[in-house]
């Protein structure tokens, strides 16, 4: 099941989703130097972390297609958004990366943390938007796919088994023995 969630918390029931920003692949930082007559020449390029800037809103009460009136003042009781915005900042609050999982991926997650100041437009006492920033230190997602292997070959005193990598960068399993 598809859900947007930190830290394991689900995160659907205080925040809806309206639109991920992500961009192709990281940070880059490029170093050169002067080229003898003309140009630069390339020294180093390292890569940063990534961004992924979450568009999404708060809401005390539900959007019924009933309430639709954006002059008249609305009948129904409505809770401070305070509140929520709150619990929603205590959910947020970590001092180091967390498991960031997305609706739109999932099978992958990544290990983030909260950026910047998250700041609510103003938009109503009950209904509010903003936007998070999610640092991704290491700028990769992880993949949540677990594969079996038992194509193990003997080479000295190893046994050495041959894995796909289906991402784009180098990685490391997670090997889980059982015997």
């Amino acid at each position: 099941m598809s859900r947007f969630s930190y830290k394991g918390v689900d995160l659907s029931p205080f925040l809806t989703i309206l639109r991920i920003e992500r961009t192709v692949g990281n940070e880059r930082q490029i170093q050169t130097n002067n080229a003898p007559k003309i140009g630069v020449n390339l020294q180093d390029v390292m890569f940063g972390a990534k961004i992924i800037k979450v568009k999404v809103s708060l809401a005390t009460r539900a959007i019924t297609p009933e309430f639709v009136d954006t002059v008249a003042y609305p009948t129904i009781a409505t809770e401070n958004i305070n509140k929520l915005r709150e619990q929603v900042s205590g959910l947020l609050h970590t001092d180091s990366e967390q498991r960031l999982e997305l609706p739109d991926e999932p099978d992958r997650y990544y290990m983030a943390i909260p950026k910047g100041d998250i700041n609510l437009e103003g938009i109503a006492d009950w209904y509010d938007e903003t936007t998070i920033e999610f640092f991704v230190l290491d700028g990769v997602a992880h993949s949540t796919t677990y594969r079996k292997f038992d194509n193990g070959t003997v080479q000295s005193d190893k046994i050495v088994f041959s894995l796909i990598n289906d991402g784009n960068v180098p990685a490391f399993p997670i090997v889980t023995v059982k015997h």
